[in-house]
């Protein structure tokens, strides 16, 4: 489902020396630029699921007769691709493939939820207080679905989200590093902090690239991940529930989100 990033080259502006005495934005090197440019294009296809994928789960959608089994439906389905698109992304992030396999799956595992809960963030419209996975792919947050528990802090944390109006490239990394963001079942744990550091220290250059406030910018994306660390557990819990008054839970979901 994802393709390989189409190559891109740095754009050349010319007269760029007339201008040496501003203050001047960090230059990406042609390695950074390449590196970015790929994540952000994983990015945009990890919030593009395919229309036949989004098409069966509206299908199947239909056949519910109540409003809240269409409802469960399509939030549980809608989560678990998500969950999905998180794998195929994981997969082509630089570096996953060379940890071991006992790695790449607890780094899977300890971090799909948090990173479907990051997606389905920038899927939320404020001011009708839904989730648009698409157009027609729609949930609200109300307590008729929800426990107020359970969607009482999901709902700020995702105002929070929508406010600081995140860009392909700093989900891509925010992605990143809260996969590689694993302690638990991890042989070498060296080498995912390692990893993991590689997307921090590129966030941090990026950040530096896009505007001279860079440290605020970075001060506001840790806020999101501290958040996400704190509220995975709930967010499984939330969609569990679901599940449970369903009688049914998908199989990924079943399978990433066990616990040990």
């Amino acid at each position: 489902q994802f393709e390989s990033a189409p190559l891109l080259h740095q754009q050349q502006y010319p007269y760029q020396h007339q201008y040496q005495q501003q203050p001047r934005l960090k230059q990406l090197t042609s390695q950074e630029f390449e590196f970015i440019h790929k994540l952000g294009y994983f990015q945009s296809q990890l919030d593009s699921p395919r229309a036949e994928d989004l098409a069966a789960i509206e299908c199947r959608s239909r056949i519910e007769i109540s409003t809240e089994g269409r409802f469960s439906s399509i939030f549980l389905e809608t989560t678990n691709l998500s969950a999905l698109l998180v794998l195929e992304y994981a997969k082509r992030l630089p570096r996953f493939s060379s940890l071991n396999q006992n790695d790449q799956v607890s780094v899977l595992k300890g971090g799909s939820s948090k990173c479907v809960l990051l997606r389905t963030a920038r899927c939320y419209d404020p001011l009708s207080n839904c989730v648009l996975f698409s157009p027609s792919l729609v949930y609200a947050l109300v307590p008729d679905h929800f426990l107020p528990t359970y969607i009482n802090p999901i709902i700020t944390f995702f105002q929070k989200v929508h406010s600081y109006c995140l860009d392909n490239v700093e989900a891509a990394l925010m992605t990143a590093i809260i996969l590689f963001d694993q302690k638990a079942r991890i042989v070498h744990i060296n080498q995912v902090n390692d990893v993991q550091m590689t997307y921090l220290n590129l966030l941090n250059t990026y950040a530096k690239s896009k505007t001279f406030n860079y440290s605020e910018r970075i001060k506001q994306i840790l806020d999101i991940l501290n958040d996400i660390r704190g509220l995975s557990g709930l967010y499984e819990e939330m969609v569990q529930s679901v599940g449970q008054s369903r009688g049914q839970f998908p199989k990924l979901l079943t399978e990433l989100w066990k616990k040990a």
